[in-house]
């Protein structure tokens, strides 16, 4: 039996969980939260020069760099650009030593849960960035940024590990940015789900009351599965793998529970997804319940709510597969949404139009 201790250590979490952070709305899983935070701060000429340093003098072994020798118009950020054919890095940092008049550069590659395919990708990221920029490979440094169940993959080759411990010393210093602060709660949420996992395990069978304390499926499973290859005298025997696909969580019973019911409509199920830049109200057909009027009558109903009307995107019309969306809200397009953006957009969202779009779901699912 789990300790006392633990019990109130999963406990913990799981109203941590619950708690109001843009990053569990979004989605922990998505890569875009990670690397958005840092290409926030990167980008501003207050923070940025203080990271670049921070980042390049945790992760280099040899020439270290000063914040007083890198101008902030000198800092140049880029994220998914294409660099060769195929080849997307998340994340390319280039700045120069104001000092030594030298280029320097920093590639990432994110992974939270991700596919078993990731040493290839790693390895094709480095060729192209470096054919393209061959006169600088001593001052450029290939970063395996490892937020979630692939803290427990082997490094790539040529890579070092950027892991959640590392993130959680750099960004420190700017937790009082509200944005920040989240995203470090999170990652520290994503360490205890990591030491807790076998305990998890033996508490709660099912995937629901996991998903309760933010695990999304393989996280927890590699976490579990790490402790148990470590006990063993040859671990390298004990390679991890994910599979063939990538799941995302980008909800959380946290928010589904405030529709108190109400989602359960008389031909399927409500779910509400927050995906980024876009908060999607989605529904799970009944076996043998695909109902056009059904469907079409909770569309009209959202959008009769104030808050639906003013930040619909696109209203989706009746189709007969297993998943539908029904309709997809987000903030002003142009410009596109940063994560600064999302991140208030979404606490905005939480206490006040979803609670609007669960009453207009109730008023659908219930009518007088």
């Amino acid at each position: 039996m789990p300790s006392e201790e633990s019990t109130a250590s999963i406990e913990t979490l799981r109203q941590r969980v619950r708690s109001m952070n843009f990053v569990y709305a979004v989605g922990y899983s998505l890569e875009k939260v990670h690397s958005g935070v840092l290409f926030t701060l990167l980008r501003s000429p207050e923070h940025g020069p203080r990271l670049v340093s921070s980042l390049w003098n945790e992760l280099s072994d040899s020439v270290r760099v000063s914040s007083r020798d890198i101008p902030s118009d000198k800092i140049c950020v880029g994220r998914e650009k294409k660099i060769a054919k195929g080849c997307v890095p998340d994340m390319v940092l280039t700045f120069r030593n104001s000092r030594t008049d030298e280029v320097h550069h920093i590639v990432f590659e994110y992974k939270v849960d991700g596919t078993s395919g990731y040493e290839r990708q790693c390895r094709h990221t480095r060729e192209s960035f470096l054919k393209n920029h061959p006169d600088d490979e001593p001052r450029t440094l290939f970063v395996f940024a490892t937020m979630g169940g692939c803290r427990f993959w082997k490094r790539p080759e040529g890579f070092l590990r950027l892991d959640i411990g590392d993130l959680l010393e750099i960004l420190d210093e700017w937790r009082d940015e509200e944005l920040v602060r989240q995203y470090l709660v999170a990652l520290g949420d994503e360490v205890q789900r990591g030491k807790l996992a076998s305990i998890a395990l033996d508490l709660w069978k099912d995937d629901e009351n996991k998903r309760e304390l933010g695990y999304r499926g393989y996280d927890w499973w590699y976490a579990y599965y790490d402790a148990l290859r470590n006990g063993f005298s040859s671990p390298k025997e004990w390679e991890i793998y994910t599979g063939g696909h990538n799941p995302v969580l980008n909800w959380a019973p946290a928010f589904g529970s405030e529709l108190n019911g109400a989602n359960e409509c008389p031909f399927g199920t409500i779910y509400c997804e927050f995906n980024w830049d876009k908060f999607i109200i989605k529904l799970a057909w009944h076996d043998g319940n695909k109902d056009a009027e059904g469907f079409n009558n909770v569309v009209d109903e959202i959008l009769k709510q104030q808050w639906a009307a003013e930040f619909c995107r696109s209203r989706r019309t009746w189709n007969p597969k297993k998943y539908s969306s029904i309709a997809s809200f987000s903030p002003d397009p142009d410009p596109p949404p940063n994560i600064q953006t999302i991140a208030t957009w979404t606490n905005d969202l939480i206490p006040g139009g979803f609670l609007s779009i669960c009453d207009a779901i109730k008023s659908a699912c219930n009518p007088v």
